[in-house]
């Protein structure tokens, strides 16, 4: 059976907030852009961290057999993109999200909600 899309947004969400990434934002854009319905877009503190929570994605939802169609951004990059055709990963250092202002480009987008399991904390 195939994950409807709104369960793979709440998916990546889940785990950019496991990834201890931030300030995640989900955009529809369906009436905006003709390149995709979704973009998600978060915060890393740094480029490892960014890599770290890009990793993880592609892993994560490999387990589920979605596959990125294409990755833009390595290691070394303030901003990485994750391209799964329908919906598009920015994943940001804070600044570098502030500089491009990609929230800007879709500000009539609707805000999509997603949902984020909480976790029990380890003392």
């Amino acid at each position: 059976m195939k994950m409807k899309e709104i369960d793979i947004l709440n998916t990546i969400a889940d785990i950019i907030h496991s990834k201890k990434g931030y300030n995640i934002l989900c955009l529809e854009v369906k009436k905006n852009s003709s390149m995709t319905d979704y973009i998600i877009i978060c915060e890393g503190h740094i480029e490892r961290h960014i890599k770290s929570i890009s990793d993880e994605i592609e892993k994560k939802l490999k387990n589920i057999k979605v596959t990125p169609l294409h990755i833009d951004g390595n290691r070394n990059s303030p901003w990485i993109v994750l391209d799964y055709l329908n919906i598009l990963i920015h994943i940001f250092r804070p600044e570098t999200r502030r500089e491009y202002k990609i929230e800007e480009l879709y500000k009539d987008a609707k805000i999509v909600n997603v949902k984020i399991k909480e976790r029990k904390r380890h003392d």
